[in-house]
């Protein structure tokens, strides 16, 4: 079931629970984000897109429903944090190279945030920015979609006009 009322609690989960930023974003808007990212890299690999592929896409993060934002770097693999399997139903019916789109889409956006959160001032972010944008972009070169990420990327610029 898609519409749990569960969901909508995903707006109001945080993340970025130990980096200070000046926005708050939720679970939901990345997730939006997140789905949008995969269906650019789908778009610019000619990669077919699927129904499970964009609802993985969208719960991707559900897991952070009961337990918050875990950072990934402290995330246990072993424990299930999706009480209710709602990504892992869709996760299951993916393949390898879907998996790898949207973990790159997943990256993505996290630069893309910190992009918004430098240009709105907050320099504490430009390290993990630094590090963020290396870790996309050479993950991209290992599943061969650089150029997708680089024109991604490059549309950042575009973004970043409406800001000024």
């Amino acid at each position: 079931m898609y519409t749990d009322p569960l969901f909508r609690d995903m707006m109001d989960v945080k993340r970025w629970a130990i980096v200070p930023t000046l926005r708050k974003q939720s679970i939901a808007e990345h997730q939006y984000l997140v789905m949008l990212y995969v269906m650019d890299i789908c778009k610019i690999t000619n990669t077919a897109l699927s129904v499970p592929l964009l609802i993985y896409a969208a719960l991707h993060d559900a897991d952070e429903l009961h337990s918050g934002d875990i950072p990934t770097p402290y995330k246990d693999p072993g424990t299930i944090y999706d009480r209710k399997g709602y990504a892992k139903r869709y996760k299951d019916k993916l393949t390898i190279k879907e998996l790898d789109i949207v973990k790159l889409a997943d990256m993505i956006e996290a630069v893309m945030f910190l992009i918004d959160e430098l240009k709105s001032g907050n320099k504490k972010v430009l390290s993990i920015l630094r590090k963020s944008s290396k870790e996309a972009i050479d993950f991209a070169g290992k599943l061969d979609m650089k150029e997708a990420t680089s024109n991604i990327f490059d549309h950042a610029a575009d973004y970043e006009g409406r800001i000024e």
